[in-house]
């Protein structure tokens, strides 16, 4: 049994027994883990408050061989991203990421791009007032991290650029379509813009500060929305219960 410490963030907690809690984390070193944190419910506990949901923590913990659910042993706020509690669109935009990222993760898993990709956006998401740039910027980066990369530039049917004044987006196929091949497949297709996948470009390779530049009007936010939410639906294979408030 080895006892490792690495960085964290809280996806996730829920009851375990009278005093104690299972938790979701997201880790530097090891991806996606499930960790027992004894008697972190009781009042005196050093745990306590140390497992709020978004935290990110230092923690250390006995990784068992046999069982996927670890025990943590220590756990030390590095950054409880206070900046996301005064906002309820922070909140809400925040547990959604948690919720794509535990839903489109695997255990033990090492990813330590991804976890740098979901600590700089929590980061960046503390202080933003262009909460829906920030959300699309993590969304894009994110499937492409996870190799759900989706074609923005290219028909993914006959692979070349659209020419049309329509430009639609097939959330099956994984990318855009031109007029011509999004009508052999009317009711795969989404009706999207030039400006929100110029927009989504930008985004995608742009560094998170980067994407500070990219101003988006309320209809590419809209048309975005049509686009990228039914992607990540797609590709999780279910809907994140917090994204009907993003």
């Amino acid at each position: 049994m080895s006892i490792p410490t690495t960085d964290a963030v809280i996806l996730n907690q829920i009851e375990y027994s009278n005093t104690s809690l299972i938790v979701t984390l997201f880790t530097e070193k090891f991806g996606l883990l499930s960790g027992l944190a004894k008697g972190a419910r009781r009042q005196k506990s050093p745990f306590l408050g140390s497992f709020d949901r978004l935290n990110h923590n230092e923690i250390t913990f006995y990784r068992h061989t046999r069982s996927t659910l670890h025990t943590i042993s220590e756990s030390k706020i590095k950054n409880s991203f206070l900046g996301l509690r005064e906002s309820q669109d922070r909140m809400y935009a925040a547990h959604y990421i948690a919720d794509i990222v535990r839903g489109m993760t695997r255990e033990e898993e090492p990813h330590p791009e991804l976890f740098n990709l979901l600590v700089n956006t929590l980061r960046e998401l503390e202080q933003a007032d262009d909460v829906p740039r920030v959300l699309f910027q993590f969304e894009i980066k994110f499937l492409s991290e996870v190799g759900f990369r989706p074609e923005l530039e290219s028909c993914v049917i006959c692979w070349q650029k659209p020419q049309g004044q329509r430009i639609y987006f097939c959330a099956n196929e994984g990318g855009i379509a031109c007029e011509l091949c999004a009508a052999q497949m009317p009711a795969q297709v989404t009706l999207t813009s030039k400006g929100a996948l110029a927009s989504l470009i930008a985004l995608q390779k742009r560094r998170l500060s980067e994407g500070r530049t990219v101003r988006l009007s309320p209809l590419v936010i809209s048309d975005i929305k049509r686009l990228i939410r039914p992607y990540v639906v797609a590709k999780m294979e279910r809907e994140p219960k917090t994204m009907k408030f993003v």
